[in-house]
Order: C-alpha cells, then sequence, then structure tokens
C-alpha cells in the first residue's frame, strides 16, 4: 500500500440543535480544541487514540544524538510535522490531521497508515475505525452543547399583558388592565 495523501481523520457532529448560523463556528472551535488535545498528548509522549498508551520510549543512542538525552517520544524533531497539524471544516464536521505533503510521509511513519513504516507505531491520528480518547470527545460535545440553542424563558411580560387584557371590555379604566399586570411584577 502507498503512503496516503493526507493522515487525517474527520469527525462527524451532531449540529442538529446548533443554529445554522453558529455552526461554521462551533465546527472550528471544536477543530482548534480537538488539535490542542493532541498535541497536548503527544508532548508528554501519550497517544491521543483512544485504546493506545504511551509511545514507545526512544532508543539511548537516538535520544542522545538527536534530542539531548531525551527519551520521551514526542514527535518533536524539527517540529515541523506537529506544525502541519490542522483542523478543516467539512459539510458534516471536521477533519483533523496532517495534509501538507511534505509532512505527510513524516506523519505516516508514526502512524503507519500506509502499513509500510519501520518505525515504531506512535499513532496521534485514529485510523479506520479507531477514536479519540473519551476525554477528547467529552470536551467536543461540551463545545458543542454551548452552541445548542437554548430554548428562550417565555417573558412574564406576554403572560400579564394576557391577564389584563382578558378582563378588558369598553368599560375598563387603565387601572383595571394594568392592576393584574403590576400585582405579577411586585409579587415576584
Amino acid at each position: 500500500m502507498a503512503i496516503p495523501s493526507e493522515i487525517a481523520k474527520e469527525l462527524t457532529l451532531d449540529l442538529t440543535d446548533i443554529p445554522r448560523d453558529r455552526r461554521k463556528q462551533a465546527k472550528e472551535e471544536v477543530g482548534e480544541f480537538v488539535v490542542g488535545e493532541i498535541l497536548r498528548y503527544v508532548s508528554s509522549g501519550n497517544s491521543p487514540v483512544s485504546g493506545r498508551g504511551k509511545f514507545q520510549r526512544l532508543q539511548s543512542g537516538y535520544a542522545d544524538k538527536e534530542k539531548g538525552g531525551l527519551r520521551t517520544a514526542n514527535l518533536e524533531l524539527d517540529g515541523d510535522m506537529l506544525d502541519a497539524l490542522q483542523a478543516r471544516n467539512t459539510v458534516d464536521g471536521i477533519k483533523v490531521g496532517i495534509f501538507k505533503s511534505s509532512q505527510v510521509p513524516k506523519a505516516d511513519g508514526h502512524n503507519d497508515f500506509s502499513g509500510e513504516s519501520k518505525l515504531p507505531t506512535r499513532r496521534f491520528i485514529p485510523d479506520g475505525g479507531e477514536g479519540f480518547k473519551r476525554s477528547i470527545n467529552s470536551g467536543v460535545k461540551q463545545i458543542l452543547e454551548q452552541y445548542k440553542e437554548v430554548e428562550k424563558p417565555q417573558s412574564q411580560l406576554p403572560s400579564a399583558l394576557a391577564l389584563g387584557q382578558a378582563a378588558v371590555t369598553s368599560e375598563s379604566t387603565l387601572d383595571d388592565v394594568l392592576s393584574p399586570f403590576l400585582t405579577g411584577l411586585f409579587d415576584e
């Protein structure tokens, strides 16, 4: 199998209760969150992919030569690959991954989507049926909750006026009309 053109995962988001004019912004915030969480996990040598744990430590010779002795595999050598990590809005959600062609081979080397990598697998983008860790999914849900349309509580003004209007006749005075409304306001 050849190296794919991108190393990415598409996340379908439930946007049904989010007003259309807020969906783009919701997707962008989710994308920023997911990218941030991937970087946070990876910086400590952990996979953000569900079912995967700590990355295999670097060999001491390589760590001494390239990383000043640091054996934590944080996928940061020059920083180019993780700098290319981004989220893009799609019709139904977001796609997060490495899209820059010069960085895709590096990302495949760690994620091994092609099945051809000789490096230890250090998956930071879910493949196929995989997903992100529960904490990332919970964060995504919390963000989407903030964008959902909240039912506006019914104003007391219309209900109070409705009471007042029910009592209005051609014989009514201003006091007759306003009294139920004012009483309702001051009783609360």
